[in-house]
């Protein structure tokens, strides 16, 4: 596995590469870093590159800042950072299409979809793992802003101590207690401003159902059967928009599909992926 960087806008990008082929880009939910993927990745490339992103504020990527005088960072300025990533890549591969598959998982799954809407020429497959196209309901705005507020008052490790075990289903808090306690212990590098820049970037994303109609390539989408953060019922609510569409729902599993049941998860991302 290659560990890289590259420097764009003054901040430091860090992203890891392993295996040889179509390029396969894995992008990291909130409280998450690269390293999320790791069993996954090693399993898929054996026939893909892998492209391995710390997104900004998270691992060894730094915090960015807001531009052009906005006030908060938004989704698509993680969308380009990730693009940034994708040319460094291919800047020295010949006879490249420039074309990728890209994966995200929960506000990965966001900045997926931005990355959609932003450059479409650049996808070959889209894979929405524990995501959703919507934007945030009142109900939803109003639990974020609360976290913020709990953020603020009492720091990021505090906060993803109570909220990260949630992300889990009852049968995996009995059977991997210690892959949740090394994940909730990674919240010790995290700082408030960068999970509350995350959060304002989520209150304020746009809807994307268009974007998921309008995909003139094939859509992946994997469920957790009882995922808190993007329940079934609104999972399943968007499977039918786009033209090509699959569905995996992976069973006694919440919102971390890799850690909860990797064996399903890797296969239902390898079948589809080299599903011509």
């Amino acid at each position: 596995m290659l560990e890289k960087e590259i420097i764009y806008k003054k901040k430091k990008l860090a992203y890891k590469v392993l295996g040889m082929g179509q390029p396969v880009l894995l992008l990291h939910g909130f409280g998450e870093t690269g390293a999320i993927w790791n069993d996954l990745a090693e399993k898929l490339s054996v026939r893909f590159k892998v492209i391995i992103p710390d997104l900004p504020g998270s691992g060894n990527s730094e915090e960015i800042d807001p531009i052009d005088g906005s006030e908060h960072v938004s989704i698509n300025d993680y969308a380009n950072r990730m693009h940034m990533i994708i040319l460094n890549e291919q800047k020295d591969e010949k006879n490249n299409t420039g074309a990728i598959n890209i994966v995200g998982h929960s506000v990965g799954g966001y900045i997926a979809l931005a990355y959609s809407s932003l450059f479409p020429e650049f996808i070959l497959k889209l894979v929405l793992f524990h995501s959703s196209c919507y934007a945030d309901d009142e109900e939803k705005i109003v639990m974020r802003k609360k976290a913020i507020e709990f953020i603020s008052k009492n720091g990021a490790y505090t906060f993803l101590q109570t909220s990260i075990p949630d992300l889990f289903s009852k049968r995996s808090k009995q059977i991997i207690p210690e892959t949740i306690n090394k994940l909730v212990a990674n919240g010790k590098h995290f700082t408030p401003s960068v999970l509350i820049q995350y959060y304002n970037a989520m209150i304020l994303r746009p809807e994307r159902i268009e974007i998921v109609k309008n995909l003139d390539y094939p859509v992946l989408f994997i469920i957790g059967e009882e995922d808190k953060a993007v329940p079934l019922q609104i999972s399943l609510r968007q499977c039918h928009l786009p033209k090509i569409s699959s569905v995996t729902i992976l069973k006694d599993v919440a919102h971390m599909g890799m850690l909860e049941k990797p064996d399903q998860s890797f296969s239902a991302l390898n079948t589809f992926l080299t599903d011509l």
